[in-house]
């Protein structure tokens, strides 16, 4: 049986183009369509990937697809396998829990496999995203799908990113860089969660930021008026996350007085941070009438190492005293050769 032309709208009132083919004997229905209309009805209707396989890709408005190809109307009588290739534009909505505007990408659908390649759009405040995204779904069981994604970000907010991780709080700052992630997309994505990745970080002013509080305090404390001048507005990290926990061993975040370089770990799902932290003034440019009175500083304040705890709202930081710490690895080192020198 064929339809064609297809000219006909759904009973929202959807319009839907093209032509369709029913072969009895394959038990499979050969597509040629274009639709603006949401997509659960119409997998729905095309009895395919309706048991919630793509339900981590959520639109606001209705989407345009067009699409060609083979559809297997029955998992046990069809003698073909879903065989689907197409574009789709997706002008508002979220993937993966990461908002997005004006989205367009083209597709395939191959077997237990989707593919959206070429994607391209923006954030909610007007970054862009490039990058694909594969979603796997053995034997179409729903509960069992994962995705692999490879995106590339350019200015998008931190704010957001953190929103997609379930991190709501506030932060500021700038996103660019190159991020690939993987897990399951039913109950507990984020604890199963990992990739890696290199991101930069610019307009990320760390005094507005409730995780270097504890650093700000200390400042003020021990420096009087060093802190308005801890202004670090760029960063940069590789990063790896396995089962949800990342690590890095080169955080470093950048401004006109103070580097500030981190590593440690950072387990997303319990949100619990295991850092150590060092300062190091004088590390960029400088503006001479800003530290002249910094010069006459004691040495163990120009080295400032810190250890954190605790989560991204509520961090620890305890001060770790460098001079303390060299003063005992050399009196371990003199008292190692002096039990081992001969009496």
């Amino acid at each position: 049986m064929v339809i064609d032309p297809l000219d006909a709208q759904t009973a929202a009132g959807a319009p839907i183009k093209g032509r369709l083919a029913y072969h009895e004997e394959t038990e499979g229905l050969e597509v040629d369509a274009r639709t603006t209309m949401d997509i659960p009805p119409l997998f729905t209707m095309l009895n395919i990937l309706n048991h919630g396989e793509l339900d981590r890709i959520r639109c606001t408005a209705p989407p345009t697809l067009s699409a060609r190809g083979a559809v297997a109307l029955s998992t046990t009588k069809s003698t073909i396998t879903n065989q689907l290739s197409g574009k789709v534009s997706l002008p508002a909505g979220s993937i993966l829990n990461f908002e997005a505007r004006e989205m367009t990408a083209d597709f395939t659908l191959a077997g237990h496999h989707a593919r959206f390649s070429n994607v391209r759009g923006t954030s909610r405040n007007g970054g862009a995203i490039t990058g694909d995204i594969t979603f796997d779904f053995p034997d179409y069981a729903a509960t069992a799908t994962v995705f692999r994604t490879a995106m590339h970000l350019n200015d998008v907010a931190l704010e957001e990113i953190s929103h997609a991780f379930n991190v709501t709080n506030a932060r500021a700052g700038q996103v660019s860089g190159e991020i690939q992630l993987g897990g399951p997309t039913h109950g507990r994505t984020i604890e199963h969660l990992s990739g890696e990745g290199h991101v930069n970080i610019r307009d990320g002013v760390i005094n507005r930021m409730q995780l270097f509080a504890g650093l700000t305090d200390y400042l003020s404390r021990t420096i009087p008026g060093i802190s308005s001048l801890v202004n670090q507005s760029s960063g940069s990290m590789d990063f790896t996350i396995r089962d949800s926990v990342l690590h890095t061993d080169n955080l470093l975040l950048e401004g006109d007085i103070f580097s500030i370089s981190a590593r440690g770990t950072y387990n997303i799902a319990a949100d619990k941070l295991d850092f150590t932290i060092r300062a190091n003034i004088f590390k960029q440019k400088t503006i001479a009438g800003r530290i002249t009175s910094l010069v006459t500083l004691p040495f163990t304040r120009l080295l400032l190492e810190f250890k954190v705890f605790g989560s991204l709202e509520n961090p620890d930081w305890s001060y770790v005293n460098i001079i303390e710490k060299i003063t005992e690895g050399l009196s371990g080192k003199a008292e190692s050769a002096d039990t081992s020198a001969p009496p």
